[in-house]
């Protein structure tokens, strides 16, 4: 569907910080279906993030009553000026604005894992490391084979540098039900799992196989950067330091 298609490039041009672009895709795709909620959703969240947030609430203010029943639920789309607002927030320094306005999102908008996994990683900036787990995965609890609550949780795993336990979480999605950004993070949580485990195997006694499991990873890794690094990492980590400064030798020689 070409509408899914822009929303996906709106979300992308937000990502790389292209706001305004990101507003006219929303926009345009609104111009076709005014009751399109991912779009609605991505263009006051955007607004907001610039700081319109006047101009958001306007949009909203101005729906006319079919508009709100087509676009359903309100609160999705007050928790994205909520949103809007903390990404603005924290891109002025402003943590503690930022905690505020994810919390008020996430009252808005209780059962979005995206937003929960935005508090998240603040709270991790903070220390608290139990607080941000139980937030992620608190969808889970009511439904543990929600896609995107998986995913996030896998997510939030990997930035706290537990790959295994980030591996085995998004294997609990099935196939059919995962995106191609599910697909590329599980190949590369897959590397930094086995780099780890060969880590292991090095420190019981068994370098031959840390050295096999660690030569198959440098040909998964292919030119990838970061991928290459992990690999390095564990090379030096395994008791082969040499191989792993040649390989990051090679990587910057690229």
């Amino acid at each position: 569907k070409a509408s899914a298609a822009h929303n996906v490039m709106g979300q992308i041009q937000v990502e790389r910080g292209q706001l305004d672009q990101a507003i006219q895709t929303f926009a345009q795709v609104l111009k076709r279906d005014r009751n399109d909620a991912d779009a609605m959703k991505g263009l006051v969240s955007t607004l907001a993030q610039q700081g319109r947030t006047q101009e958001a609430q306007r949009l909203l203010d101005g729906l006319s009553a079919e508009q709100r029943t087509g676009l359903g639920d309100m609160g999705r789309l007050r928790a994205a000026i909520a949103a809007g607002q903390a990404k603005a927030a924290q891109q002025r320094g402003d943590m503690a604005g930022a905690q505020r306005a994810f919390e008020d999102a996430m009252r808005a908008d209780p059962t979005n894992p995206w937003i929960r996994l935005d508090l998240a990683r603040l709270y991790l900036k903070q220390g608290a490391v139990t607080e941000a787990r139980g937030l992620v995965d608190g969808l889970l609890a009511s439904d543990p084979t929600l896609p995107d609550a998986i995913y996030t949780s896998a997510l939030l795993s990997a930035e706290m540098g537990e790959w295994a336990k980030a591996y085995a979480t998004l294997q609990r999605i099935p196939e059919k039900h995962r995106t191609p950004e599910m697909a590329a993070m599980e190949q590369r949580l897959r590397i930094h799992a086995q780099a780890d485990q060969a880590i292991q195997l090095a420190k019981t006694g068994r370098t031959d196989d840390a050295r096999r499991t660690l030569l198959a990873l440098e040909n998964a890794a292919g030119d990838d950067p970061e991928l290459l690094g992990a690999v390095a990492s564990a090379y030096v980590d395994a008791g082969d330091p040499n191989r792993g400064l040649t390989l990051m030798r090679q990587q910057l020689g690229r």
